[in-house]
């Protein structure tokens, strides 16, 4: 029960306050506040690829769970 109810908390708190969490990660994230916002990034990124074969992408959110590294250092 105790999962059930943080859930519902965060959709409420995140339902209430999306304008400003948008406002605020939209440069960053695109998941944040917007219905299905991952999968319509993951969409574009796909037809981005598509039109660009010399473009790839690096995922490294699944690494980086917990900073394990900085990503700005990937550029180097």
């Amino acid at each position: 029960m105790g999962s059930t109810l943080l859930r519902l908390t965060g959709i409420l708190a995140l339902d209430h306050h999306a304008d400003g969490f948008q406002r605020h990660f939209t440069p960053l994230q695109f998941g944040i506040g917007v219905k299905s916002g991952a999968e319509l990034m993951l969409h574009a990124t796909r037809a981005h690829l598509a039109l660009n074969p010399g473009h790839m992408l690096i995922s490294a959110d699944a690494s980086n769970a917990f900073n394990s590294f900085t990503r700005s250092r990937i550029w180097e």
